[in-house]
């Protein structure tokens, strides 16, 4: 029942959705799909084609190679937003300035798609996309970036402060031309200056706006005008602020401009933490970062609190219960802390990293075959590495499990042959065995295996135990003689 306008563009949107960018060439069917949709010029129509069409320019830059993210060489990037956001996508298509981003997005493409050492290429397309489209931010960062690498730092910075001319009410473009600044200013102490002042602009323009307070206060600190980014500090910690996001920031630029090292600077600290709970009590990932500064500062009871109140609230947060259970254990409670891990084997039994810290704690407490139990969890999991073969042998010897440690050392060589830490191991298990003959042989191998790949193995401690199985081989050789 759909229209013929209707029926138009619904195919069209189809013949979108079908289309397999990585097969021939995709800009024949990307531009024969333009020319099918100039013959419908409804606004509705629009925006049918328009997420269509950004979904495929995305899958056309994608199928290329191009990582907008991080290009190679790329300066940092803040929260930027995607290539040609989709809202915009009824004007990319329509009207004059719309034909000019079409083309702008053709170009970048052809550009992405240029092999990653063709620098001039990639920058002769990239400044025509410029000219076409000189506002948009993360072009212009990574056609300066790619400028920058060839020695064009002049041009570099002009295209983005041309950015800037376009973005005053981007918090980016401000961030952006700071960091060229700051990374490119080779000596250069005019641009040294001009990182801080972009950074400053940016604060006064964005007050509230933990990133670029955070920005300004490092470049701050690096040229050591620790007073200055002390008022930028004190200035922003005066906001009334209900965003724990916010505060947890302003708690990371409080340690570096107040070192702990005292008990003034340490409570300050502390405060600053503790405002980002009173502004998102219930964000339950802003009480998780403060129970973690906390327990990094060793406020281990306030950690503690932390902990049991997420845990309480959230059971399904594992990894709050494993910190919980791992400050118990450093704190002497023993019992809490074995309770806590055990209780999360239960829910994941193939966590080989918390088998690990059970054996850990109970080899603290000599609870030898409750250690060994899952030690041998994780060998018949899979999952076990050298480490927790020579492990489970060596607690097994402990034991007085002598067959059982060389069945683990055997099983372990089979999986893992060239190993000299392997072949020690059972040296010294036939040392222990007085079959020397056998731990010289190991020792020899393990030696070999070692010589090339690590030869930091083979300290005074191998060349002893070595020399010993030498030593009584050849005593026992005489004497059966």
């Amino acid at each position: 029942g759909e229209s013929p306008q209707e029926a138009f563009a619904l195919q069209v949107v189809a013949n979108y959705a079908s289309c397999n960018m990585s097969a021939g060439n995709p800009r024949s069917r990307f531009g024969l799909n333009l020319r099918m949709f100039q013959r419908c010029r409804p606004r509705w129509i629009a925006k049918i084609l328009g997420g269509v069409f950004v979904l495929s320019a995305g899958g056309l830059l994608t199928a290329a190679g191009g990582d907008r993210e991080n290009p190679d060489g790329a300066l940092e990037r803040a929260d930027l937003e995607p290539y040609y956001d989709g809202a915009v996508a009824t004007d990319l298509l329509l009207d004059e300035a719309g034909e000019r981003k079409r083309e702008a997005l053709l170009l970048y493409y052809r550009g992405s798609s240029l092999e990653d050492a063709d620098i001039p290429g990639k920058l002769k397309l990239f400044k025509r996309v410029i000219e076409l489209d000189p506002g948009n931010i993360i072009l212009a960062m990574e056609t300066a970036t790619h400028c920058a690498a060839q020695g064009q730092f002049s041009e570099a910075q002009s295209i983005l402060e041309d950015c800037l001319a376009h973005n005053g009410d981007r918090r980016d473009a401000y961030l952006n031309l700071s960091r060229y600044c700051e990374r490119y200013h080779n000596e250069d102490e005019r641009l040294v200056e001009s990182a801080l002042a972009y950074a400053q602009q940016a604060v006064e323009k964005f007050p509230g706006d933990y990133v670029v307070i955070e920005h300004l206060v490092r470049l701050l600190l690096d040229r050591d005008q620790r007073g200055e980014a002390e008022r930028v500090l004190q200035q922003s910690l005066g906001r009334e602020v209900q965003d724990g996001a916010y505060w947890l920031t302003m708690g990371s630029i409080a340690r570096d401009v107040w070192p702990m090292r005292n008990a003034t600077n340490r409570e300050r600290v502390v405060a600053v933490y503790e405002r980002a709970l009173r502004a998102a009590p219930d964000d339950l990932d802003t009480v998780e970062h403060v129970a973690e500064f906390h327990r990094m500062v060793g406020n281990s009871a306030r950690a503690i609190q932390l902990y049991q109140s997420l845990v309480q609230r959230s059971p399904d947060r594992l990894g709050s219960r494993e910190s919980l259970a791992e400050l118990f254990w450093e704190t002497g409670r023993p019992l809490e802390a074995l309770a806590g891990l055990e209780a999360l084997i239960q829910i994941d039994p193939e966590s080989s990293e918390i088998r690990r810290k059970l054996i850990g704690m109970y080899l603290g407490l000599q609870e030898l075959g409750k250690a060994i139990g899952h030690c041998e969890e994780i060998v018949e999991s899979g999952s076990a590495g050298i480490d927790d073969f020579i492990r489970l042998a060596e607690l097994q010897r402990f034991a007085d499990r002598v067959g059982g440690a060389l069945k683990t050392l055997r099983e372990a060589a089979s999986i893992y042959p060239d190993s000299p830490q392997l072949n020690f191991s059972l040296g010294r298990l036939f040392l222990d065995l007085d079959r020397f003959g056998d731990a010289f042989r190991a020792f020899r191998t393990a030696e070999s295996q070692a010589e090339e790949e690590q030869p930091t193995f083979l300290d005074e401690g191998f060349y002893f135990q070595y020399a010993m199985s030498l030593d009584r081989a050849e005593e026992g050789a005489v004497r059966g003689h």
